[in-house]
């Protein structure tokens, strides 16, 4: 299963608008998102990958594994991560990891962190 990582940021006058506004950045806007936990089924194959899709298809499913964090205070930010961990370099089974936090450092070094934990599984 090939499996595409995509990411996107917005800002806007409305919680939905923003998170609305960050799918379209991601390249999804048009899709009825169904989440997932973050198992990663064994064979899969994980890319970074930049898409748009919005407006390949229109109301279709899509499933994802979702990071976001919201923030609704002015000159706040708001950081969301999504990391994963396979048997192999990007191949086989294993998991994502999601975070959130006000700061992008954190967000990248709680990340990496628990991705080092369960490397060895």
């Amino acid at each position: 299963m090939d499996i595409k990582v995509t990411y996107g940021r917005a800002e806007g006058l409305t919680k939905l608008s923003a998170f609305d506004k960050a799918l379209f950045n991601a390249g999804i806007g048009n899709y009825n998102l169904i989440r997932l936990s973050s198992a990663i089924p064994d064979g899969s194959n994980v890319t970074i990958e930049k898409i748009n899709w919005n407006y390949k298809e229109h109301g279709y499913k899509l499933y994802v594994v979702l990071s976001k964090c919201i923030e609704t205070s002015r000159n706040n930010y708001a950081f969301a991560g999504l990391g994963w961990i396979t048997q192999k370099k990007h191949i086989g089974k294993g998991f994502f990891v999601e975070h959130c936090n006000s700061s992008e450092d954190e967000v990248k070094n709680k990340i990496k962190k628990i991705v080092k934990r369960f490397s060895g599984i």
